[in-house]
């Protein structure tokens, strides 16, 4: 009866962790971004800046929309930059394979957290790079620009979602945090 007993209670702690809603002030965001979303919507995103792993290649930098709730809802993901300030061209990179490209994603998520749709990096709209411009520390000034389209492999968790997203004018400035 105690195994059935601390069974449900820790099957409802669990379960009450993977609803909560994100804390975009908590300790795994540091400071802003701001961009153009398809050539008129103004959009803001927290900064994450992380150690790229296991492959310790550069750097990760995730930047995240929450809406006004504090869930999170887009997701835009530059991965295997190098930590130095620089131009770098952004490609469907692996983020798996050990190598010198720079890649990206983009994903919507849904209210409850479950992913939403997938983004493919798209060469042909906007020259697809990532600038650090200025590091001062573990602080990094930056401006970026991309263009994906929708990965139609699966339905869409958003009907109304677009078919390509261009994200430009993008700024940023984070720190790389120590995990």
């Amino acid at each position: 009866m105690k195994i059935i007993y601390f069974s449900l209670i820790t099957l409802l702690i669990l379960s009450n962790q993977s609803c909560k809603k994100d804390d975009p002030n908590d300790r795994f965001y540091w400071g802003e971004a701001t961009a153009t979303k398809n050539q008129s919507a103004a959009w803001q995103a927290r900064p994450r800046c992380v150690i790229n792993k296991p492959y310790d290649q550069g750097i990760d930098i995730i930047l995240t929309v929450f809406n006004s709730q504090g869930f999170r809802r887009e997701d835009l993901f530059f991965y295997k930059i190098p930590n130095e300030v620089g131009i770098f061209n952004i490609t469907n990179a692996d983020t798996h394979a050990v190598d010198s490209t720079h890649g990206a994603k983009y994903f919507t998520l849904v209210d409850d957290g479950t992913a939403g749709d997938s983004y493919y990096l798209i060469q042909s709209i906007v020259e697809n790079k990532l600038t650090i411009d200025k590091k001062k520390g573990d602080e990094i000034w930056g401006t970026f620009q991309v263009a994906f389209t929708k990965d139609k492999t699966f339905l869409s968790e958003d009907p109304t979602a677009p078919d390509t997203v261009i994200i430009t004018d993008g700024k940023f400035h984070t720190k790389l945090l120590k995990e």
